[in-house]
Parts: C-alpha cells; structure tokens; sequence
C-alpha cells in the first residue's frame, strides 16, 4: 500500500506536495526495503524525465509544435502514476514508459 501511495502521491502536483511527497516518501523508506528503493528511484526517473520533456516542448512551443506535446505529456503524468500505483498495490514494480533511467533501479527479477 505504502508503495501505491508513492505513486499516486505525484497526482498532487499542482499543490506542490506531488514534488515533495513522493521523494520524501521514497528517501523515508529506501534503506528498510529494496522494493521501497526500486519504487522511489522509478518514481524519480519518471519526475526528471517529465521535467526533460517539459522543457523540450516549452521550447518546442515556439514553433506550435511543442503545445500538443505539453497536452500529452500532462496525460501522461495523469496516466503513468495511476497505473504505477495500481501496478503496485498488485505488488508489481512497474517501469514508466518512455522514461530516461537517470538512476537505475536494481533489475526486476
């Protein structure tokens, strides 16, 4: 549960705590579980890789292109913790797609 909730916790964004919350989360519980480690480094990986894409499409928006990207890329940061989160409170680590593996969590066995 407490791993789901890492997850869904990146839904609050907006008030800042979707920041925050997962990464304290993550830095809380990391040493007393791998499996913890493993969810906050994904988390992680997905948070920077969103802040990538988010610049990209910000410069991307000088030419029009970049405001379809920002639309798709606010679904994604709808749609990947959600599934994440359900993924999780299976038991399942599940790796965002699309994401670009800044930290490398331990393998998936």
């Amino acid at each position: 549960m407490w791993y789901a909730l890492m997850h869904a916790s990146q839904l609050l964004t907006w008030t800042g705590v979707g920041i925050v919350a997962p990464i304290v989360m993550w830095l809380l519980s990391k040493d007393e579980s791998r499996d913890a480690n493993r969810h906050g480094l994904v988390i992680v990986n997905w948070m920077l890789s969103s802040l990538v894409y988010l610049v990209i499409s910000g410069l991307a928006c000088m030419i029009v292109i970049g405001i379809p990207m920002l639309f798709v890329l606010a679904g994604l940061n709808i749609l990947f913790p959600v599934i994440g989160a359900i993924q999780a409170s299976r038991g399942t680590l599940w790796r965002y797609p699309l994401t670009i593996h800044f930290f490398n969590p331990e393998p998936i066995r």
